[in-house]
């Protein structure tokens, strides 16, 4: 975490990244933080974490193993890096700053995937499903 807050520092980039640290309820960050970055080093089993900053309209940064890579289309509707590389994740910081991708429609396809996993919907698809074996 140190190397990215340096590089933040050197870049410039103060005016654009705040490292917020752990926090217990993170909706009200979800609704003023246009970037989520989820950079784990091990595979994790599903991204909550990544959905909720989708169903936010955030831009979501994430290490491609595990459930990222089942979620995430690589620049569509977010943004994968290697685990362990927060030159990499400086790096796509670096790129959506100076407008290098198309923030509006990769926001529309986050939201679009957030949707599929609304609890509601996935509920009655399991339902379904069980119904349908007896």
């Amino acid at each position: 975490m140190e190397s990215c807050k340096k590089f933040v520092q050197l870049n410039g980039l103060d005016n654009y990244v705040d490292f917020e640290g752990e926090k217990k309820s993170v909706e009200s960050y979800y609704l003023w933080s246009d970037l989520v970055i989820v950079p784990s080093i091990q595979p994790e089993a599903f991204g909550k974490v990544i959905i909720e900053g989708m169903a936010s309209s955030n831009v979501v940064l994430a290490s491609n193993i595990g459930g990222p890579l089942e979620i995430i289309k690589n620049e569509i509707n977010g943004l994968l890096f290697s685990p362990n590389s927060p030159q990499e994740i400086s790096t796509l910081i670096l790129s959506i700053v100076n407008e290098k991708f198309d923030l509006k429609k990769i926001r529309i396809d986050s939201l679009k995937t957030a949707q599929l996993y609304d609890q509601k919907i996935t509920s009655r698809k399991y339902l379904d499903a069980l119904l349908s074996v007896y």
